[in-house]
C-alpha cells in the first residue's frame, strides 16, 4: 500500500503519507483510519489535525498514544499534550517550545518523496534568471521589507523575474510586500505541475521571519522599554521574530530538486546553509542583494552550491535513519512505562 496523496501538501502530507511508508520500510505494520481495530495496534499516532476527543478515549487504552504538531495556541490542548506518551514535530525550534508541555518530543524532518527529478543549470538562452519562491501566504508577507527592496533595486542591472507558487485559489493575488519593479508570476500550486514549475526556477528564495514593524504597539512598546531598562541594545543589533512552527521544510524541496538556496535568519536552515559551501543565509537587503549577484551572474556557482546542498542534505536527513532512531526512542518509552 503506497500511502502518497499528492492533493495534500507540506507537513499534513509528509507526517501522514511519508512517515507510514517509512514506518513501514523499517519493518512496522501501519495502518490509516482503522478506527474499527485500534486495539490491535501498540501505537496509535493522531494526525495534526485530530478530534481532541478521539485523543481523550484513547489515552486510557494501554497503547501508546502520539499526536504529531499539535495546536499549542489552543489552551485547551494543553492538558492533552502532557498526558500523551510522545509528540512528534518537524523541527528544534518546534521541540524546543513542545518540550514544556511533554519531554518525549521527536523530531522527523519535512523530507518530500514526491519530487525526484534535479535542475541541471546552464546559461538561459534570454538572459533572464528567475527567483523562485513555494509556500503559503504568509511567507510571501515576509519579503518585506528587505527581499522586495533587494530584488528592486537589483533590477536596475540584473535581468530577473520572480515565480511565486501557491495558493492563489484559497487566499487571493499575493499584494503585501510585492515588489514594485520586479515581473513576478504568480503561479497556483498544483500536484499535478508543482515539479515542472520548481525546476522553472534558477534560485529559491526561503524567507521566514516577521518584521519586527508587524509587532502590535503594545508588544513593540514592551519589547522597546525591556530592551532599554534591561539590555542597553546597541542601534546595529539584531531583533528577529518567528512563528514556532518555524521549520527548513521549503529549503529541503530546493536541496532535493538541486535548486541554490538563499534563507533568512530561520535557525533551522543553518544546519546546512550556515556552510557558504551549501548556499546563502541573509537578513538585511544588502545580504539579499549580494546572495543573489552572486548565484545570478553564474550559472556554474549554482549547479556547484546546489550539488553540495544536496549532498549534505541527503546526508544529515535521511529519512530511514531518523525514523529508525525515533522508533528506538519509542521503545524506551514502552520499557519504563
Amino acid at each position: 500500500m503506497d500511502f502518497q496523496d499528492p492533493e495534500i501538501f507540506g507537513s499534513t502530507r509528509i507526517w501522514r503519507d511519508n512517515l507510514s511508508k517509512w514506518l513501514m520500510n523499517s519493518g512496522c505494520s501501519v495502518t490509516q483510519n482503522c478506527w474499527d481495530r485500534l486495539e490491535s495496534y501498540d501505537i496509535i499516532i493522531f494526525g495534526k489535525y485530530s478530534n481532541p476527543d478521539d485523543i481523550i478515549r484513547c489515552i486510557s487504552k494501554n497503547q501508546l498514544i502520539g499526536l504529531v504538531n499539535p495546536p499549542f495556541f489552543d489552551k485547551r490542548w494543553r492538558p492533552i499534550l502532557r498526558k500523551l506518551d510522545f509528540i512528534i514535530v518537524g523541527s528544534v525550534e518546534e521541540k524546543d517550545y513542545c518540550l514544556q508541555f511533554n519531554t518525549n518530543v521527536f523530531i522527523i524532518p519535512l523530507v518530500e518523496r514526491m519530487f525526484i527529478k534535479e535542475k541541471i543549470h546552464v546559461p538561459n538562452v534570454d538572459g533572464m534568471v528567475t527567483l523562485g519562491y513555494h509556500g503559503n501566504m504568509e511567507h510571501l508577507h515576509q519579503f518585506y521589507p528587505n527581499i522586495s527592496a533587494a530584488l528592486d533595486e537589483l533590477s536596475d542591472f540584473l535581468l530577473l523575474k520572480l515565480n511565486v507558487i501557491y495558493n492563489i485559489r484559497q487566499h487571493g493575488i499575493w499584494t503585501y510586500g510585492r515588489p514594485k519593479k520586479i515581473q513576478v508570476v504568480d503561479i497556483q500550486i498544483d500536484s499535478n505541475t508543482i515539479e515542472d514549475e520548481l525546476l522553472k526556477i534558477d534560485i529559491g528564495l526561503c524567507p521566514g521571519l516577521n518584521n519586527p514593524s508587524h509587532f502590535s504597539f503594545k508588544v513593540t512598546e514592551l519589547i522597546n522599554r525591556f530592551l532599554v531598562i534591561r539590555t542597553n541594545p546597541h542601534e546595529n543589533d539584531y531583533i528577529i521574530r518567528f512563528k514556532q512552527k518555524t521549520n527548513a521544510g521549503r529549503s529541503f524541496v530546493f536541496h532535493q530538486l538541486g535548486i541554490p538556496v538563499i534563507s533568512d535568519f530561520t535557525p533551522s536552515n543553518f544546519h546546512i546553509l550556515s556552510d557558504p559551501e551549501c548556499g546563502y543565509l541573509a537578513h538585511y537587503k544588502e545580504g539579499w542583494k549580494q546572495a543573489i549577484i552572486e548565484l545570478a551572474e553564474s550559472p556554474q556557482m549554482r549547479q556547484i552550491i546546489a550539488n553540495n546542498a544536496k549532498e549534505r542534505f541527503n546526508e544529515l536527513y535521511d529519512p530511514i535513519k531518523w525514523t529508525k532512531e525515533f522508533l528506538a526512542k519509542i521503545d524506551k518509552i514502552k520499557k519504563t512505562s
